[in-house]
């Protein structure tokens, strides 16, 4: 069974988000997995986590640590695991399946859960504002993946690294596979969530015909 790195860029502002990454990943069915935690800060972890190995890089962009991630990898494939994202215990499987099934380099997933931990308020029927939900499902109309959901060869990376950028350079890396044929995707709204909050690097606004208000929680 191929072994998976699950890589995780992360900073010291964000070691709350950084702890329910770590539980996503541990509570993965896959077997063959190992996660790179990669910072700009010094992570002294009180125990020993299972699996995981701990990175320190000078500071720099997401992407310049994305590809120390990848470059210190022992994965045949390599899943993006952000910090701020929660992935469903079968993700991985999911979609380590996928590449081979398909035989592409990359895929990720078009449609994904949003926890809104930003203020947001929305128009209602009679025209006037009001709060919104802190769900949200968002669906690409162009079934373009998102960059959080992305899980690839690391042969494919090391002919295509990440640009050095901290914002869209992992939708960039999934542009150029998509263009070359080599990248799929599919709706992954019930394998991964991701987290709005006013320290995404990404700028990800809620509105428009890709985002659908949920109710409530969704149920894991």
């Amino acid at each position: 069974m191929p072994l998976v790195s699950c890589i995780c860029p992360t900073t010291i502002d964000r070691l709350d988000y950084l702890r329910r990454a770590i539980e996503s990943f541990l509570a993965q069915d896959y077997p063959a997995v190992e996660m790179v935690v990669v910072a700009d800060c010094k992570l002294e972890p009180r125990a020993f986590v299972p699996r995981t190995r701990f990175l320190w890089m000078a500071p720099g962009t997401v992407g310049a640590k994305r590809n120390h991630a990848c470059r210190l990898s022992r994965g045949e494939f390599i899943c993006h695991f952000d910090d701020d994202d929660w992935s469903a215990p079968g993700r991985v499987s999911d979609q380590v399946a996928r590449l081979i099934r398909a035989d592409k380099q990359v895929t990720g997933y078009n449609g994904l859960t949003f926890h809104e931990t930003r203020p947001v308020r929305v128009m209602a029927e009679d025209g006037t504002m009001r709060p919104g939900s802190e769900w949200w499902r968002w669906r690409d109309r162009n079934g373009f993946a998102a960059g959080t959901s992305l899980c690839y060869r690391r042969d494919w990376w090391h002919d295509h690294p990440f640009p050095d950028h901290n914002r869209a350079q992992d939708d960039m890396f999934y542009a150029e596979a998509l263009k070359l044929g080599k990248a799929d995707a599919v709706d992954g709204s019930h394998m991964l969530r991701a987290t709005n909050h006013t320290g995404c690097v990404s700028g990800r606004l809620i509105g428009g015909a890709e985002w659908e208000e949920l109710p409530g929680r969704p149920r894991d």
